[in-house]
């Protein structure tokens, strides 16, 4: 499952207008989603490459995806 989720995020892109216009129509609801949009502001304001998401089930690394996703 982990690798379908890189390979996918590879093929994403990433805007940071988009990911604003997300924050806007969206709340986090629930503590996943709340450390995953997190995550993807913490790295858009250091202009980080990667973000590393240590997970047993995928749910995290999903969630931090889709918040950086087209």
């Amino acid at each position: 499952m982990m690798h379908r989720i890189c390979l996918e995020a590879e093929q994403s892109f990433f805007t940071l207008a988009h990911f604003n216009e997300l924050r806007v129509v969206t709340t986090p609801s629930g503590i996943v989603e709340t450390l995953a949009c997190s995550a993807v502001n913490a790295a858009i304001e250091q202009d980080a490459g990667a973000i590393l998401c240590l997970t047993s089930s995928g749910t995290t690394a999903r969630v931090a995806n889709k918040n950086k996703k087209k």
